[in-house]
């Protein structure tokens, strides 16, 4: 299997994509790895197929049950939140849909759940599909991204290129924020 994982990662890096390892925290060890190919921006997970978060390893040191989560689709969504909102406690899902070891996940975490799924037909059905399912053992509350952006990694395109509106974006998602105690 360590073969198979450092064959990906090579063929990975030879391609010119993107590669995030996904480390066993009590091994030390690559255990899975997701690979972003610049070009088709398309994920493929190599090993992470139970369901493991991008970012659960950095989330507040002082975290605790009960306290609020992030839920976003993929890692520069969730890499992008932290940097704006300066809240470590934001996990990528890696797809749209959260996974059955993803929720069980959760549940050992928080019942405290913000989801901001994509603004696309997937995000939304997955949104759905999860209210739908675990409104029971979650509290949770939902973040609307403008109608003119997908996810939070749009963002970076107004820090580049229009402050004006990143304010005014960032206001709005503090707002809906504000209300979620």
């Amino acid at each position: 299997y360590r073969k198979q994982l450092k064959a990906y990662i090579y063929n990975a890096i030879a391609a010119d994509e993107e590669a995030i390892l996904i480390f066993n925290m009590y091994k030390n060890e690559p255990f899975g790895c997701t690979i972003r190919g610049k070009t088709k921006k398309k994920f493929n997970d190599v090993g992470n197929s139970g369901g493991i978060f991008y970012g659960l390893c950095d989330l507040d040191k002082d975290f605790k049950y009960g306290d609020r989560i992030t839920i976003v689709e993929g890692p520069k969504d969730c890499e992008t939140y932290k940097r704006v909102f300066h809240d470590k406690n934001c996990l990528a899902t890696m797809t749209a849909n959260l996974t059955k070891t993803q929720i069980e996940v959760l549940k050992g975490l928080t019942n405290n759940i913000v989801l901001a799924n994509d603004n696309d037909k997937p995000g939304q059905d997955a949104q759905k599909t999860f209210l739908k399912y675990n409104s029971k053992d979650f509290k949770i509350n939902i973040i609307k991204h403008p109608d003119d952006m997908k996810d939070f990694g749009d963002l970076i395109h107004l820090i580049r290129n229009d402050k004006q509106k990143l304010k005014e974006v960032i206001n709005n998602y503090k707002v809906q924020m504000s209300l979620f105690v």
